[in-house]
């Protein structure tokens, strides 16, 4: 006795208890991964070139982002009557020892027009910058986004150097935004934390501020 069946693998012949043969169509599934099995597949040297150039991209991705030191303020920070710098809470990062670091920070201020704002960059002991750079109003501005401002001075900024951002006092009793960017290359001899510290630029009894959601971003290069 011989009965057909038609079943999705690629078996010739299946014998059943009793010596029932079994004639065995393969099924379309079948058919299909036996001819993909049987086919030639050729690659050419450029086939191999683009994943490795894929695969090379995605790791890059992931090794800046595995190096990058992120921090963002959760909430306001305020200085008042005061002309010292001191850490911004919030805004630090932790640096590993002999390594280089390319910083940004993107910050987000406020506050009484007579007094603007200090800010400046500090590391761990032993730490060194350069290409200490801000932009940003060094008076008081009405609008933000700004262009450019240039400077005069022959003064090279470094870690622990105030540097002026021009604040835009108040609209209806709210501090008006401005937006200001710091950046610069920081070198470590030891571990430590890199932060940002705030001040005002002139002491009055109106407060200047930092805003929640201001970055401070390190990342390794070296």
């Amino acid at each position: 006795m011989t009965e057909t069946i038609t079943i999705n693998e690629v078996v010739e012949s299946v014998t059943l208890d009793g010596g029932t043969v079994v004639e065995v169509h393969v099924g379309p599934l079948g058919a299909a991964l036996d001819g993909k099995a049987d086919a030639v597949h050729e690659h050419v040297a450029a086939d191999v070139t683009d994943l490795e150039a894929v695969v090379g991209a995605a790791v890059a991705d992931a090794v800046a982002a595995a190096s990058a030191r992120v921090a963002v303020l959760p909430s306001d920070v305020s200085a008042v009557s005061t002309t010292t710098l001191t850490d911004v809470s919030g805004l630090a990062v932790a640096l590993e020892a002999s390594s280089r670091y390319l910083v940004h920070v993107r910050g987000v201020c406020g506050g009484d027009v007579s007094a603007d704002l200090s800010v400046a960059l500090a590391g761990p002991a032993g730490a060194s910058a350069v290409g200490v750079t801000l932009l940003a109003p060094t008076t008081a501005a009405a609008n933000s986004p700004f262009t450019a401002s240039t400077g005069t001075d022959v003064v090279t900024p470094g870690l622990g150097t105030a540097l002026t951002v021009g604040v835009a006092g108040t609209a209806g009793g709210t501090k008006r935004r401005v937006h200001f960017e710091l950046s610069a290359v920081v070198t470590t001899t030891t571990a430590g934390d890199l932060r940002v510290q705030m001040a005002q630029a002139v002491s009055t009894a109106t407060e200047v501020t930092i805003f929640a959601g201001s970055v401070l971003r390190a990342e390794k290069v070296v």
